[in-house]
């Protein structure tokens, strides 16, 4: 009988421990997800300071070419100013890829699973 019982406290003890792993498992992850969602915002915000750069310097260089007597060495340099390269903004990932890769997924509420899940496909 005691023996018994020493086994299912044994039990216990390891559930217990099992739940404290997956919480702190959850929260880790949950601390990486917003660290990743931060370094987005801030990238996006440094793509916005550029794209408003080079839309000043666009409409600068249209309302110059729209001027009568347009000097042609200005146009050009205004045109030089003009950067018609592309930005391309990568979000970061790393984190619900792993949480998909290993079965991590499984430690969150339904709610957050599908949030996270929809924040992979935006």
């Amino acid at each position: 009988m005691l023996v018994v019982i020493g086994i299912l406290i044994a039990v216990q003890i390891n559930n217990s421990n099992e739940e404290i792993k997956k919480q702190e498992s959850s929260s880790s992850y949950r601390t990486s997800l917003i660290q990743e969602l931060k370094q987005d915002i801030s990238t996006l915000d440094g793509l916005k300071s550029t794209l408003l750069r080079k839309r000043t310097s666009i409409l600068n260089y249209v309302t110059y070419y729209n001027e009568k007597n347009v000097d042609i060495n200005i146009l050009l340099k205004k045109l030089d100013s003009v950067n018609s390269s592309k930005d391309i903004f990568y979000k970061n990932t790393y984190t619900i890829e792993d949480l998909i890769t290993t079965g991590s997924l499984s430690l969150f509420s339904k709610d957050d699973k599908r949030a996270i899940l929809k924040l992979k496909n935006i």
